[in-house]
């Protein structure tokens, strides 16, 4: 038996009509052209997200910078062009958190490091 449900089964159906053949081409043009469209919106809203997560993270880190040369600055610390580019340059705000706090009691900005 081998009606027209058993080729839609096997995938081997061939449309017989230019109607349907033309609407079927463009409903699969169009679920192309969807699809893209909502990979990219999917893509850009992620990428917007982590952007966002980076810039807050690096805002962070280079406003804790600036405070511990603030309270070194206070405390008449001196600190050298190169430990203070090694200061700013740092993102890691668990190792800024650390440094601010010893910044507070630190007579030398090697006692930041140590």
């Amino acid at each position: 038996m081998s009606g027209v449900g058993d080729h839609e089964i096997s995938g081997t159906y061939e449309y017989k009509s230019a109607f349907v053949r033309r609407y079927v081409a463009e409903g699969i043009e169009q679920g192309m052209v969807q699809g893209i469209f909502q990979g990219l919106d999917q893509g850009l809203d992620k990428g917007l997200e982590k952007g966002l997560e980076k810039g807050l993270k690096r805002g962070l880190a280079q406003g804790r910078a600036r405070s511990i040369l603030t309270v070194l600055s206070v405390r008449d610390v001196e600190v050298a062009e190169e430990k203070r580019e090694r200061i700013l340059d740092c993102a890691d705000l668990e190792v800024l958190s650390v440094w601010l706090r010893r910044a507070v009691t630190a007579r030398t900005v090697a006692e930041l490091f140590d």
